[in-house]
């Protein structure tokens, strides 16, 4: 999936916008967006395709972080289709 398919969902917006705050569980994501948790579970899975979040283990946990770079590279993008840029 490319980053911008992963970006048209309001939901996976949501999960990227409280990851810029921490990393996160996918538990502590489920609580904090109101969320079921093979929901938030298949929106990660589309993010991390998309390459916009990372997945680590920490000791049985798994943890999400933001790739702000993959971020970047999408604003950068469309950036440069304005005119003028």
């Amino acid at each position: 999936m490319s980053v911008f398919e992963a970006l048209a969902s309001p939901v996976r917006r949501d999960i990227l916008e409280a990851l810029r705050d921490a990393d996160m569980t996918p538990g502590a994501l489920v609580v904090r967006l109101e969320m079921s948790q093979p929901a938030v579970s298949n929106q990660l899975r589309v993010l991390l395709e998309a390459g916009l979040v990372e997945r680590r283990r920490e000791r049985q946990m798994r943890v999400y972080s933001l790739r702000p770079e993959k971020v970047q590279e999408a604003i950068d993008y469309l950036a440069g289709l304005m005119p003028g840029a």
